[in-house]
Formats: C-alpha cells, structure tokens, sequence
C-alpha cells in the first residue's frame, strides 16, 4: 500500500498482471528475493547484497594451509622473504583468474603459493552445478567471490607469511579493495566488482 501511494510508478511496474503470472511461486522459503530478469521472474534464495567483498572459504582453509606446510618441507627453492601480499582477481565461480605480489619480494614463495594452490583445487571433488544452489556452487574452491544478487568478479589481497619454524599463516581480504593488477585488462561484460 505505501508503495502504491508514494512510488505509484514503481508499483505499476512491479504488480502488473503479466509480471504477477510470470513469478514462479515458492513455499519452502522464509526469506528470498525476486529476481527480475528480461525473461522471467523468480523467487531464489535470500542473497547478501552491498558491501560483502570476495573471502577466503574458512572450511577449505586450514586444508590449505597443511598441504601448504606438508609440502613446503620438500622445497628446494630459496625464499628471500617471508611475508607476501597478493592480490588477486577472483572469478564468479572462485578460481583466481590473475593475480600479482603487491607486497613482498619473494618470487619462488609466490610460485610456490600458486602451484600449491593449482594442485588443490584441481584435487577437490567436482561439485554438480545446480542453478538453484548457483550461490553456494563454489564450495570446492578456496576463495568465494563477492556476493551481490549474483556471485560477482571480484579482488581479494590474500597475505602469505612463512614463519620462523617453516610453516604458513594465511589470511584474506576482500572488502574495499582497489585494483592494482599491473596491465590487467577487464572484461566488458564482466567487470570486477570492489
């Protein structure tokens, strides 16, 4: 009703009888959104939207750092530092599409952070692709993208510390963060969302 008398526009739009009939009807939903698209309309899951940046999956987390320590033990390459800051562009599905040091000095740590990370993913299970859980689709990568009515590129500054007893601590943030991807060639039709 407040709708219908302050936003009278908005109202038409949204409550007419086409649109209405078009609405795919829900009954197992508390909370959801309606998704209005060129096509359809649909009741989907509820969605967290506005300033929720890419993160790092705390569930796939601790595997990654183990297998970062258990294998870190049979490298040979020489690690000049022992703290790096990477960002990295994280793809709608959570794969890093491109990713750089921002801080740190350390090139061998850093192949040696993306290697192991490239064995990872490709050792998870492969998750079947349901397009009503398109959400929560990327369980198996070890980042999650920014959330904002659809899974978004986004960026993440992932920080990598190799302590003194020779294991790893690592950590990410995605929320506010500014591209500094050198030569970094974005997308038309997919921009990073930050």
């Amino acid at each position: 009703m407040w709708l219908e008398q302050k936003y009278n526009l908005l109202y038409q739009f949204i409550f007419q009888d086409h649109l209405v009939s078009q609405v795919q009807k829900t009954k197992d939903k508390e909370n959801y959104t309606l998704t209005i698209t060129r096509r359809k309309s649909a009741i989907r899951d509820y969605l967290q939207s506005g300033g929720v940046g890419a993160t790092l999956n705390l569930e796939k987390k601790q595997d990654f750092i183990t297998l970062l320590n258990k294998n870190y033990k049979d490298c040979t390459n020489v690690i000049t530092d022992s703290v790096l800051i990477i960002q990295a562009v994280i793809n709608r599905i959570g794969g890093i599409q491109n990713s750089e040091i921002i801080f740190g000095k350390s090139e061998p740590l850093y192949q040696y952070l993306m290697k192991t990370y490239h064995y990872f993913e490709a050792s998870q299970p492969v998750q079947e692709k349901i397009r009503k859980n398109f959400p929560n689709r990327n369980v198996k990568w070890l980042f999650k993208p920014r959330v904002s009515n659809t899974q978004r590129t986004s960026l993440i500054d992932i920080y990598l510390r190799l302590n003194p007893d020779k294991t790893f601590t690592l950590s990410a943030e995605g929320n506010y963060r500014r591209l500094k991807i050198k030569d970094y060639q974005e997308a038309p039709y997919d921009p990073i969302f930050y």
